[in-house]
């Protein structure tokens, strides 16, 4: 794990309204360090959803997306996005604040999945133990209730999820 300067960061009080194009890619990258090291398919796939989001890859955003790839933000800067996205979820229609919780939940799980080497599959076979914690926790400070036959999810209801 690589040494890294709180400043580079961001904390939760510097959101700015570009930096929040980033702020629903950090569980992604949460997911992605929590067997403490990134895999070259983990990162491809984080970079793949912030083109999805629209995340202009020549502007300085990608670049701190990146640095989040290189130097592991610390555990109080995760816990202090998910609380951030918490808030910014309670502004949308019941219906977008689900649709944006599936999208999050779905992409870790695919990201947890892709060192396997197989994302495109069923990703649970290579999901590791601290990878599962992780998604837990997203899952439980998302308020995210994660059903049986969900697409993208585990077969079954992770564990302290109702």
């Amino acid at each position: 794990m690589k040494q890294r300067s709180t400043r580079e960061e961001t904390s939760s009080d510097e959101w700015d309204e570009n930096k929040l194009q980033l702020l629903f890619l950090v569980p992604l990258v949460q997911t992605a360090w929590a067997h403490g090291a990134i895999a070259r398919s983990e990162k491809n796939l984080i970079f793949e959803a912030a083109r999805e989001d629209e995340v202009d890859a020549r502007i300085p955003l990608n670049d701190q997306l990146d640095y989040w790839l290189v130097y592991q933000p610390s555990r109080q800067f995760f816990v202090d996005c998910l609380d951030k996205i918490m808030a910014v979820l309670q502004s949308m229609t019941v219906r977008e604040r689900e649709a944006m919780k599936t999208k999050i939940i779905n992409r870790c799980h695919r990201i947890a999945g892709s060192a396997g080497g197989n994302h495109s599959m069923d990703v649970s076979s290579f999901i590791s133990p601290e990878e599962d914690e992780t998604l837990v926790e997203i899952a439980e400070r998302l308020d995210i209730r994660v059903r049986d036959g969900r697409p993208g999810l585990r077969g079954e209801t992770l564990p302290g999820i109702r």
